[in-house]
C-alpha cells in the first residue's frame, strides 16, 4: 500500500493511492473487495486532511505539534523553511 501527498495550491493538495498484491490476481471480486475497503481507509484520511487545512487557516499563528512519530515530515519541514527563510532573506 503507497499512499502520497503533492501540493496543488496554497491550500489544496492532490493524494494518491494504490495497492499491489501478489496473490489471486485473477480474483476480481477480490480486487474489488480489497479496492473498496482501501478506498473507504483513505477516504478517512482525506476527511482527516481537510479538517487540518480548516484548522490551520482559522489559526495561522498557532505553532504545530511536533510528535516523535512525525519525524521525516518535521524534518521536511525545517528543510523547506530553511530554504524559504535563505530565498526571501529573513
Amino acid at each position: 500500500v503507497v499512499d502520497f501527498i503533492t501540493p496543488e495550491t496554497e491550500t489544496s493538495i492532490h493524494y494518491f493511492w494504490g495497492m499491489v498484491r501478489q496473490f489471486k490476481p485473477e480474483d476480481k471480486e477480490l480486487t474489488a473487495r480489497i479496492r473498496e475497503g482501501q478506498g473507504k481507509i483513505f477516504s478517512e484520511d482525506l476527511e482527516m486532511l481537510e479538517r487540518q487545512q480548516n484548522n490551520l487557516l482559522a489559526n495561522p499563528d498557532r505553532k504545530l505539534k511536533i510528535l516523535s512519530i512525525d519525524a521525516g515530515g518535521v524534518m521536511s519541514r525545517r528543510v523547506i523553511d530553511r530554504l524559504l527563510a535563505a530565498e526571501t532573506g529573513v
